[in-house]
């Protein structure tokens, strides 16, 4: 349950994240630097295609299914008391960057 929850949450993150950010990005252009809307959201419709969001969510479930692994892993052989749990949520963290940041370089070079 706890891989399959991950792997669901984080790509519903990631379509979050990637709404702010257009939307952010929108704000900018448009009261910041003076861009048209028109010309922000037409370039989104001339520049960005269905795999840019496709390939993201793919991404992200194999992003969820690291962190679900590691931090089942880590949770499950940690030393006893608040210090143990410090450590392995500590080193969770670490070792899911680490190993999402190689995943990303492979995952990219196949998708794309």
């Amino acid at each position: 349950p706890r891989m399959l929850a991950c792997m669901m949450v984080v790509p519903l993150l990631t379509v979050f994240g990637d709404v702010i950010g257009v939307l952010g990005g929108y704000l900018v252009a448009v009261y910041y630097s003076g861009i048209s809307s028109y010309s922000y959201i037409n370039s989104i419709h001339t520049f960005a295609v269905a795999f840019d969001l496709t390939g993201g969510m793919i991404k992200a479930i194999f992003f969820g299914n690291v962190i679900a692994v590691l931090g089942c892993y880590y949770g499950l052989h940690c030393p006893a008391g608040a210090e143990g749990v410090g450590k392995a949520t500590t080193r969770t963290v670490v070792t899911s960057i680490i190993v999402i940041f190689i995943l990303n370089a492979v995952l990219t070079f196949i998708l794309y």
